[in-house]
């Protein structure tokens, strides 16, 4: 989501990640990586940028990142505490259909696998599923 105000030339880039819980900080980094020389594009063109990776848990676990987010955007108190729920639950309820519908012909497909026993199926790292 990219959020900008002409009036001020300010821009925030805002990305939503969905990691393993373990891999939360790691996702974190990579997306700020990924982003930087966007930042520093709009920067030298006179706008105050900022990117704000967000980082939930596949299974509902908030990174520190969507507390800052929030805050950032001026939801706090009860309200933070409300986004903060309901956005968890949509990632989880999210990655949990993303699971059951994994063996789908045509989820893979999409992700360009084949069927067969000799082909990677979507799990863990290192769980060999």
């Amino acid at each position: 989501m990219v959020l900008t105000s002409e009036s001020s030339k300010q821009v925030v880039l805002l990305e939503l990640t969905i990691p393993w819980e373990d891999r939360i900080e790691v996702a974190y980094e990579r997306k700020k990586a990924k982003y930087l020389e966007l930042v520093e594009d709009c920067r030298l063109n006179g706008w105050r940028a900022r990117c704000e990776p967000i980082e939930v848990g596949c299974r509902g676990f908030p990174g520190q990142s969507l507390h800052r987010a929030l805050r950032l955007l001026g939801i706090r108190g009860a309200q933070e505490r409300k986004a903060t729920k309901n956005i968890c639950e949509a990632a989880e309820k999210a990655s949990r259909w993303l699971w059951i519908k994994k063996g789908d012909k045509w989820f893979c497909a999409l992700l360009g696998h084949k069927s067969g026993s000799d082909q990677p199926r979507l799990g863990r790292p290192g769980e060999g599923v």
